[in-house]
């Protein structure tokens, strides 16, 4: 899945694009998930929450779809490598992505989303939201 994050930076708000591979692991315990595209710690604490939800999401709503993530390799990609990448806010554009490449339900090219997701699924409120909309316009 490709979802767009709505990001704030020193110089005003920003669309980040976030993409979504997977392809057949070897075996249970070999599948891994791995975040590219020059993010930080907070961002990549993030991804495994991320995850972690969205298998929650899956085994509760997409049951079909519940081992999705035991038996694929999955890589997070944040384009534009050369500018770097961090905060909490991606959160719930993560799991969105996430959950769209384990079902293969495309998302709405023109929803932008922010938000710090917690373990439970609650998003937490976000700071930069008038700059995040002004980017997202």
């Amino acid at each position: 899945g490709v979802v767009a994050g709505l990001g704030y930076t020193d110089y005003g708000g920003n669309i980040l694009l976030l993409e979504t591979i997977a392809h057949p692991s070897k075996g249970k315990s070999s599948s891994e998930t791995k975040l590219t595209g020059n993010t930080g710690n907070v961002l990549s604490e993030s991804a495994r929450i991320a995850e972690i939800y969205a298998k929650v999401i899956l085994q509760k709503y997409e049951p079909d779809h519940k081992d999705f993530f035991s038996k694929h390799n999955v890589n997070i990609h944040f384009p534009n490598g050369a500018v770097k990448k961090e905060g909490p806010s991606a959160g719930i554009a993560l799991v969105t992505a996430l959950v769209s490449l384990a079902t293969g339900k495309p998302v709405d090219s023109k929803l932008g989303m922010t938000g710090e997701i917690t373990l439970t699924g609650k998003i937490i409120g976000v700071g930069g939201v008038k700059t995040k909309l002004l980017a997202a316009q």
